[in-house]
């Protein structure tokens, strides 16, 4: 449903006619035919003639006042132009007149759900569904609203409900996809993801549908590694030639731009994202954002998610323009970019979610850039630069993108809420002889090799036991799996604790509980820690990580070598594991850690938030003076 446009419905003015006599002729005419006129307005509706539909259906309601699929349809008008509180009175009116109809229910759940009350849009859902069983798009939408709630078993549920009556829906075989690879349910996730990819154009999978698809399929293979290096960037080569037209391909490579010196002027640098709200990388944005030197830099952040809150509203105190873009088709956000004369444009999502990757690939800007919010390459022809570092991508890694890979000389990161964390506190059994090594990384990072690495770890340090706090785990099945998962290693109950978030309600109470911790261990595979290893390391536990073969997987060695304790970064599983031990063996060297490592890190380039704009600001002015000098 579009919800861009903000237009109050016009309550005074029940017909376009221009005149009291006209109007009062279209009236004779619906009242003698209101049927007739009630199609007519559905098709004005369709064909998105807002003003003449909606005049058409008070007329139609002036005839009939309790003409429900008038009250109905003039509510989902509502929704469109942007008055939910409308919507959801008039669709009430309809659902009280004709309580049956399972449709109404339906979109009056859709309406709540887009007013954020989401226990009205299930239970809207829930009615629809007690009267049509079969309602698809009802299973589909009451399983996405619980998916989104993190309720992943019964989203699951509701999906494989859909792909029951609809084998090869695409939604469901995304979607559920999705909640799979959360879950850590690699192979499930990918034979559906599989199936989707598979299904042509001409099938239920349009464009926008081959896009989710795409996205989640490259985002589970960055997790899981199932595919190479070079595999993973012919798979996100494939993305626009997938989701994009011929001509909308041939029309970004033929775009053209005035060339405009810097001279007496701010570069105008626009960022795109879907995450400006409560969101582990706003730890990283809100800062740089606000570092920005505005002497130089006319920011200008282009928002793709509806929801914002407390962050999202401070994230704007530190930008120059702020524009909502969600629900605008990617031509529209295209030409408000170009309105805006952006010189670098900088994608901050990937093949993440709330991407807007189709506006960079029909070449919204000059120069445009991926940074930081996608652990591997677009793929995208129009993408320009992947920034990094040297360490995340070292030489011999540009064989992986299809961007040239930009390298600052500096760390690729800086984290920015140093200021706001409890202080580190001591370890009370640093002495007791039982050692806690763990992670609080996402489920979909414990890949079987992780899961293996730190079952040997344990094997070796028989006074050691894993804590693991992880979102899901308080879905039985999920938590199942995890135990089956350590028990096939032979690791017992009492050498392992399990939490979900609901032992750390609040980002402070979460960063706290890292004082649990002697040694913090990086996953294995695809995808290592990057917020978790700076929370870590904040709260002065020493973080071990293997270093990996692509960029995903090192991020974590960047961001130590940041600090100058390559001495935690292991080259091989064996080195992993002694390293670990080394640090469990010595509860001198771990307090004498304790007491110091968050002066040293607060210290360092990794929380120096000024310094990362300005380098950020160094490389957008040379990639656009690089694009001044081509012919």
């Amino acid at each position: 449903m579009h919800t861009g446009n903000t237009r109050a419905l016009g309550r005074n003015d029940p017909c376009a006619c221009g005149s009291k006599k006209k109007y009062k002729h279209c009236c004779a005419i619906v009242a003698n035919d209101p049927a007739t006129a009630f199609e007519s307005a559905k098709r004005l509706h369709q064909a998105q003639n807002f003003v003449e539909a909606e005049g058409l259906y008070r007329q139609v309601l002036h005839a009939q006042p309790r003409h429900a699929g008038a009250l109905h349809n003039l509510g989902l008008l509502a929704h469109q132009v942007g008055d939910s509180a409308t919507a959801v009175a008039l669709i009430s009116r309809a659902i009280a007149l004709e309580p049956l109809r399972a449709a109404f229910h339906y979109n009056h759940g859709n309406v709540q759900r887009e007013r954020g009350d989401m226990t009205a849009a299930l239970a809207s859902y829930d009615r629809a569904l007690a009267l049509e069983s079969g309602f698809v798009e009802a299973h589909l939408n009451r399983a996405s609203l619980l998916h989104v709630q993190g309720r992943l078993d019964v989203a699951i549920d509701g999906y494989q409900r859909v792909l029951s009556i609809q084998p090869d829906n695409p939604d469901a075989l995304v979607n559920s996809a999705g909640a799979l690879r959360e879950q850590g349910q690699f192979e499930a996730a990918e034979s559906r993801l599989r199936r989707a990819l598979e299904l042509s154009p001409g099938h239920a999978l349009a464009r926008q549908q081959m896009r989710l698809a795409y996205d989640e399929w490259l985002f589970t293979q960055g997790l899981h590694t199932s595919l190479g290096v070079s595999e993973c960037l012919a798979v996100a080569r494939g993305w626009e030639s997938a989701c994009l037209s011929p001509a909308q391909r041939q029309s970004a490579r033929q775009r053209v731009f005035e060339r405009v010196a810097l001279r007496g002027r701010r570069l105008r640098v626009g960022y795109v994202s879907g995450d400006l709200r409560q969101h582990a990388v706003t730890h990283f944005f809100e800062a740089l954002f606000a570092r920005h030197d505005d002497q130089r830099v006319e920011l200008f952040v282009y928002s793709n998610n509806p929801k914002n809150d407390a962050t999202t509203e401070r994230i704007k105190q530190g930008t120059d323009h702020w524009r909502e873009v969600a629900g605008l088709a990617d031509e529209a956000v295209r030409q408000l970019i170009a309105d805006d004369r952006i010189d670098v444009l900088v994608d901050l999502a990937g093949h993440s979610a709330h991407n807007r990757l189709g506006v960079f690939a029909l070449r919204a800007a000059p120069v445009q850039a991926h940074y930081l919010g996608y652990f591997a390459t677009t793929g995208l022809t129009e993408m320009d630069y992947w920034i990094g570092d040297q360490a995340v991508a070292p030489p011999g890694s540009q064989e992986g993108f299809s961007e040239a890979l930009w390298r600052l000389p500096r760390v690729w990161v800086a984290y920015g809420r140093a200021a706001e964390a409890p202080a580190p506190r001591a370890r009370d059994a640093i002495d007791a002889g039982c050692v806690w090594i763990g992670s609080f990384s996402n489920l979909g990072k414990l890949t079987p090799s992780t899961f293996a690495l730190w079952a040997r770890v344990l094997r070796a340090l028989p006074q050691a036991r894993l804590l693991l706090k992880i979102k899901e785990i308080g879905v039985e099945h999920v938590r199942a799996s995890v135990v089956d998962t350590l028990a096939g290693h032979g690791i017992e109950p009492e050498r392992y604790e399990l939490c979900d978030w609901s032992v750390t309600p609040d980002w402070s109470t979460h960063m706290a509980y890292y004082g649990r911790l002697d040694v913090a261990l990086d996953t294995l595979g695809g995808v290592g820690g990057c917020t978790t290893t700076c929370e870590a390391l904040l709260m002065a536990v020493p973080v071990v990580t293997l270093t990996g073969d692509r960029t995903g997987s090192r991020m974590t060695t960047s961001i130590l070598e940041s600090i100058r304790r390559s001495d935690w970064i292991a080259r091989s599983e064996e080195d992993y594991i002694a390293k670990v031990v080394a640090l469990a063996r010595n509860p001198a060297q771990r307090r004498e850690i304790r007491a110091g490592l968050r002066a040293h890190v607060v210290n360092s380039a990794l929380f120096d938030t000024r310094s990362m704009a300005a380098r950020l600001e160094d490389a957008y002015v040379q990639m656009y003076g690089k694009w001044l000098e081509r012919l």
